[in-house]
């Protein structure tokens, strides 16, 4: 019995210490920006300012209530940008997951492809961070 104790004990002592190893990162979309022509395809990268997100984005414009893109604290937060070669036929970038660990955070993200387009689009997703999770190595990864 003291044995069947002392091994429960230790399992849930693991579980304790893997979930502090790695955990879930929260994170908002950024809707209603492009990327400007000068921007090649594929980029995963990480933007921390300002100058140099409208460098790579511009501002959708369009009309409704959804129209207003969302605002970037760059001294408070973020971007991780995942951006796929241009596609003629419909290309959503799905976020499945982002977990920090001590040393990094990795981002993983599955395709969905759609029917055929008469133009091409450029497949982006924008994802804004809280800066208490920025590290310097950012991994990105299609499941």
């Amino acid at each position: 019995m003291l044995k069947r104790t002392i091994l429960m004990v230790f399992c849930t002592m693991m579980l304790a210490l893997g979930s502090r190893a790695q955990s879930k990162v929260d994170y908002v979309i950024a809707d209603n920006y492009f990327p400007l022509r000068s921007v090649i395809a594929p980029v995963d990268t990480v933007i921390l300012s300002n100058q140099k997100f409208f460098s790579m984005f511009g501002i959708a414009a369009h009309m409704g209530s959804d129209a207003i893109p969302y605002p970037i604290n760059f001294d408070k937060e973020f971007v991780i940008v995942v951006q796929l070669p241009p596609a003629s036929r419909y290309v959503e970038i799905e976020p499945l997951l982002l977990w920090e660990s001590e040393k990094y955070l990795e981002l993983t993200y599955h395709v969905n492809y759609g029917q055929s387009l008469s133009w091409t689009m450029n497949p982006t997703l924008i994802l804004i961070v809280d800066q208490k999770y920025w590290r310097p190595r950012i991994m990105c990864t299609e499941r």
